[in-house]
């Protein structure tokens, strides 16, 4: 129900006063993301249910469900949607930046360097009713700057989940004007390109530079210097991690490399091709180090 404050009944310092939230917002928010990082999409599924009244079987919407949402849509309906697309992406596409550079006197070097959001957040209202109208409006920009990342979430609606579980996968839309060689028309996903964090994925185990540290940790002789590298082949993903020692003779870094490789076995479940390599052999970097390099993408 809406309250109609007439003016003069009302005090001004009530009409305009900000009212805090009586719950402890930060605890309760606390709480979710420690149960989130502890039992990952059981916990997700049971807030899902808990908020949402959403008893999701899966996180994953399957082929199949796009399909059978795409029939339920009127193709004429579609066909509005794509062109306001289009007319969106040509309005957009000329309020794109750029970056310049200019230097045409000697000494004087002046310029705009653009650089477009890693990852967004978008909110698509979905109180009574559904607008996929805003869906374009937010995406499209946030595509056309050269986001990489998009996360979608409704809130306020039962059955519109208000937790959005990222993958932190790189991949793209791919556009209509690309068709499917198999006659299908609804919208697909190219390959995954990377991600966007330090986490690597080899046979299904997933690896985090923290559980690295803490295999490191037990493996005496070990600094905190490392670097891994993943490829593909002949077929088999392959994991090589290197760590700076200050063992020198090649008997005992044959043995600091055996004891890694049984580490990462029983702590991490991965089979890796160790490396003992010497202390400042490994780049440095002022900022964040990239520990993980992923190359088969």
């Amino acid at each position: 129900m809406i309250s109609i404050l007439k003016y003069g009944e009302v005090k001004n310092e009530e009409i305009f006063a900000r009212t805090l939230p009586t719950d402890n917002v930060s605890q309760a928010v606390a709480e979710i993301l420690a149960a989130v990082r502890r039992e990952g999409d059981k916990a997700l599924l049971e807030y899902e249910k808990r908020f949402d009244k959403a008893e999701l079987p899966s996180l994953l919407v399957s082929e199949a469900e796009i399909r059978e949402a795409l029939a339920l849509v009127d193709p004429a309906f579609l066909d509005i949607l794509k062109e306001a697309a289009a007319n969106i992406r040509a309005f957009h596409e000329k309020q794109k930046r750029t970056s310049f550079l200019i230097n045409d006197r000697p000494g004087i070097v002046m310029g705009q360097k653009v650089i477009p959001l890693d990852r967004v957040g978008l909110y698509v209202p979905g109180g009574t009713a559904a607008y996929p109208s805003t869906v374009l409006m937010d995406a499209i920009p946030a595509k056309i700057a050269g986001c990489r990342e998009l996360v979608i979430t409704t809130l306020e609606q039962e059955g519109a989940p208000r937790i959005r579980y990222r993958t932190h996968d790189l991949t793209r839309i791919i556009p209509d004007t690309e068709p499917c060689p198999c006659g299908r028309s609804y919208p697909r996903i190219d390959v995954i390109l990377g991600r966007t964090d330090d986490m690597g994925k080899v046979k299904g185990v997933n690896i985090y530079p923290g559980q690295i540290d803490d295999v490191l940790k037990e493996l005496p002789n070990a600094s905190s210097e490392y670097k891994v590298e993943i490829d593909h082949e002949n077929g088999k993903d392959r994991i090589s991690v290197f760590v700076e020692t200050a063992l020198s003779g090649e008997e005992e870094k044959a043995a600091f490399e055996k004891e890694m490789k049984n580490l990462f076995k029983t702590r991490i479940n991965v089979t890796i091709l160790p490396k003992a390599v010497a202390i400042g052999e490994l780049p440095r970097s002022e900022k964040k180090s990239t520990r993980i390099f992923d190359y088969r993408y």
